[in-house]
């Protein structure tokens, strides 16, 4: 993504479509992602000098947001360009909420509802050698069992943003407008670079599915196959027939685990250990 295209709205929509366009996992009719999205410019009444602009999206005709300042249009185009694309990729694909992240070939998937710590981890493991696929929305072909990068932004709030006190040079950051998320006053929406993103006609196999715990009682654990198939279910994005089999076929082959969210420099360091093969359980 182009620096410039993150203050444009304009650029980023041509972009942004174009990008997810050009991936071969689903052929999309060109512009068919953003068919619904209008971008409005008014120039505002001003003595002398260069006139502002009053920005304006739409969708479908509502408003989505009107501001003076272009950037605050770009998360808005990102969720709605983005989440418009999943649905087309989720008729051929299985599609979780999972965080995806990748390392000499081999994926993990990171399981859990909003709020277990996905994104922070994602990003904290990005930061220690991994690359990004996703850090919510992960999709697995429903043949060959492998994921697929989807390359969406990540959403920093609330209390993950303090983790990090600088995203660069992995991700590119634009401010959400206040109250975007409801609880959340602050959030940034983070461009993965693309040093951080593997070639993105490719796919790769899944090395590990853990599922996220914030329960400082339990200890990691290795999942039953059985119960890793009704788990990584429950988090499937359609809950179609089709993700079912992609679920009870992945707990088959694929090693998974209930792993405590803690600290997360040490939580990190579990999971490159499994990663590694350095733990038994």
């Amino acid at each position: 993504m182009k620096s410039e295209a993150l203050t444009n709205p304009h650029l980023f929509l041509k972009e942004y479509r174009e990008k997810l366009e050009s991936l071969s996992y689903r052929k999309i009719r060109h512009g068919k992602l953003t068919d619904n999205l209008i971008i409005e410019e008014k120039a505002l009444p001003c003595e002398g000098g260069e006139k502002p602009k009053s920005y304006l999206l739409k969708k479908d005709g509502y408003k989505l947001i009107k501001s003076r300042n272009p950037s605050l249009l770009i998360p808005y185009l990102e969720w709605e360009i983005f989440h418009a694309y999943i649905d087309e990729i989720s008729e051929d694909f299985s599609v979780f909420h999972a965080a995806s992240i990748v390392k000499d070939g081999k994926a993990i998937l990171l399981v859990g509802e909003s709020g277990k710590g996905k994104t922070t981890l994602t990003v904290s493991l990005v930061k220690r050698g991994f690359r990004y696929l996703s850090d919510d929305l992960s999709a697995i072909h429903p043949v060959t069992l492998k994921v697929l990068p989807t390359p969406k932004a990540v959403h920093l709030k609330g209390e993950s943003m303090e983790f990090f006190p600088s995203l660069s040079p992995e991700f590119v950051a634009v401010p959400y407008p206040d109250g975007f998320f409801p609880g959340f006053k602050k959030a940034l929406c983070c461009f993965p670079t693309k040093d951080i993103l593997p070639a993105l006609d490719t796919d790769f196999s899944i090395h590990l599915i853990l599922f996220l715990r914030r329960c400082e009682a339990i200890e990691l654990q290795l999942a039953p196959k059985s119960q890793a198939a009704a788990q990584f279910f429950a988090y499937s994005y359609n809950r179609a027939l089709k993700d079912f089999n992609t679920a009870m076929q992945l707990a088959q082959k694929t090693p998974a685990f209930f792993i405590p969210v803690g600290e997360l420099s040490s939580t990190c360091l579990t999971i490159e250990r499994l990663f590694k093969g350095e733990i038994d359980v």
